[in-house]
């Protein structure tokens, strides 16, 4: 078996398991989501948060669909992966705004920091997609062996850019959460603190960790 055997497969096998943790984690979180989110207006907030959770899931429908799936009959399948590209970057802005709107929580809803946070949202977000644009559409235009109806499973090289990206936001936010929690509530002990610190810290890094292996798996 060749090694782009074994990383194609390899490659079927992380899509489906990241569809059957979305899954999972869907379930496993329905009843908070019922009690916490049903319920309130339709703000900014829930807004953000649908669109993470649900969008999210139909992306990640579509990547498993073209990962599992013999293609190689279909003419043409541009249609089919830009918009899979779009809801990938809808869920992922979504989720990222997620993160902004807890660490706005966490400095007391500070202003300024919430237009540096967007601004600095916006740059990466920018920069992620136009660098790895240019990667994709100058350095990387049909090289030997691309399928003319990109219809092969696969990422291409650019990928790894926005990946970079992403995590240079995240870890800005990362820092921001330990040096609010240390500054300001290093003798708080609260419930709420407490959780938003502790998921936070989590989450980011878990994400983070991914990220950096995906990367360095797509360079």
């Amino acid at each position: 078996m060749s090694a782009t055997t074994v990383g194609y497969q390899t490659a079927q096998y992380f899509t489906v398991g990241a569809m059957a943790a979305v899954i999972f984690n869907y379930c496993l979180a329905i009843p908070q989501e019922v009690q916490l989110i049903w319920g309130r207006k339709w703000d900014v907030v829930r807004v953000t948060f649908t669109l993470a959770r649900y969008v999210t899931l139909m992306g990640t429908a579509m990547t498993t669909y073209a990962a599992v799936t013999n293609r190689s009959n279909d003419t043409s399948c541009v249609t089919f992966n830009n918009v899979s590209y779009g809801l990938h970057m809808t869920s992922i802005i979504a989720a990222e705004g997620l993160l902004i709107f807890r660490t706005y929580a966490f400095w007391h809803e500070n202003k300024k920091l919430l237009k540096w946070l967007l601004v600095l949202a916006a740059f990466s977000i920018l920069g992620a997609v136009g660098v790895s644009k240019v990667v994709n559409t100058f350095l990387l235009t049909n090289p030997p062996g691309t399928d003319p109806t990109d219809c092969v499973f696969g990422s291409g090289k650019g990928s790894s850019i926005q990946y970079g990206f992403l995590i240079n936001y995240e870890l800005a936010l990362m820092i921001l959460t330990i040096y609010k929690k240390f500054n300001f509530y290093k003798d708080v002990r609260t419930r709420l603190v407490t959780t938003l610190y502790r998921d936070g810290m989590i989450y980011m890094t878990c994400i983070i960790t991914v990220r950096t292996i995906v990367s360095i798996h797509t360079s």
